[in-house]
C-alpha cells in the first residue's frame, strides 16, 4: 500500500525519498566515524589512565 502510493505520486515524493536516503547515509557515516574516533582515542591512552574525565 505504501509503495503503491509512492509510485502514484512519484514526482511529488521524489524529494522526500532523496532526503530520507541522504539522511540515512549521513547517520551511518556519523556512527562509523564516531566509533573509529573513539577506538583511536582509546588506543592512544596509557594503560594507567583514570577512567573518568571532566569536560
Amino acid at each position: 500500500m505504501g509503495l503503491r502510493n509512492l509510485s502514484k505520486r512519484a514526482s511529488e515524493n521524489l524529494l522526500q525519498v532523496i532526503v530520507f536516503g541522504v539522511s540515512l547515509t549521513f547517520l551511518i557515516v556519523l556512527a562509523e566515524t564516531r566509533s573509529d574516533l573513539v577506538n583511536t582515542w582509546r588506543s592512544s591512552l596509557d594503560q594507567d589512565t583514570p577512567n573518568y574525565f571532566f569536560f
